[in-house]
């Protein structure tokens, strides 16, 4: 059974509103709410990057793939990104869970799965799809600020499969996410109006993204 939240997401968000309105500091809303500081900005981020679902207590204790901790673990090892980013972009419980996945994964410990017992969907679990299908995803993905969490879910696709579909096409563009094996129509012989149009749709998600960012 998962914990009771000490904050609901109506008083969450409530808390957010006032940082962002300027109405008071991270430092005085802790004070007035009886909280950390520090809890206040993690909610603003996740609220700015995630939208008011990421300010929603879950029902369970999270559970996380070895897969997710593993991927988690390398794409903070790469140098690009703070903890506090990593937990508010994959929205992560806390710092600390990620910290113990890193200690693990430079010890070579095993990164252990825990089964979800809700019904809910197996991240760890791909499955095969279309090349229109891995535009959308990438797409989504694009839209929401690289989620590979939630289009992973949304899709029901392995984390993985968006993780790499994502770098694939940050890499080589929409002719790398086609599928080149079998009896399937050769990349380099894509049709140009069908690419150009996968590309304006990619495209016009990143700067989608942009422009909410921009927003805040």
């Amino acid at each position: 059974m998962g914990r009771k939240a000490k904050f609901s997401q109506e008083k969450k968000l409530e808390i957010v509103k006032a940082y962002l309105e300027g109405k008071a500091s991270s430092l005085d809303l802790s004070r007035l709410y009886g909280c950390n500081a520090s809890t206040v900005r993690s909610w603003v981020e996740k609220y700015q990057v995630l939208g008011e679902d990421a300010l929603r207590e879950s029902s369970r204790n999270q559970s996380y793939t070895s897969e997710f901790k593993q991927i988690v673990a390398e794409e903070y090892l790469k140098g690009d990104i703070s903890l506090r980013a990593l937990a508010v972009k994959h929205n992560i419980r806390n710092n600390k869970q990620i910290q113990d996945w890193i200690k693990r994964y430079n010890g070579h410990e095993e990164l252990k799965s825990y089964k979800r017992t809700d019904g809910g969907v197996d991240m760890a679990k791909g499955r095969k799809t279309t090349y229109e299908e891995r535009i959308e995803i990438v797409e989504y993905c694009m839209k929401n600020g690289k989620d590979y969490t939630a289009a992973a879910t949304k899709y029901e696709v392995s984390y993985h499969q968006v993780y790499d579909w994502v770098k694939k096409y940050n890499k080589g563009g929409v002719v790398s996410l086609k599928d080149n094996r079998g009896k399937g129509k050769d990349i380099e012989n894509m049709d140009e109006t069908e690419r150009l149009a996968a590309e304006n749709r990619l495209l016009r998600a990143k700067v989608e993204r942009l422009e909410i960012e921009i927003e805040f």
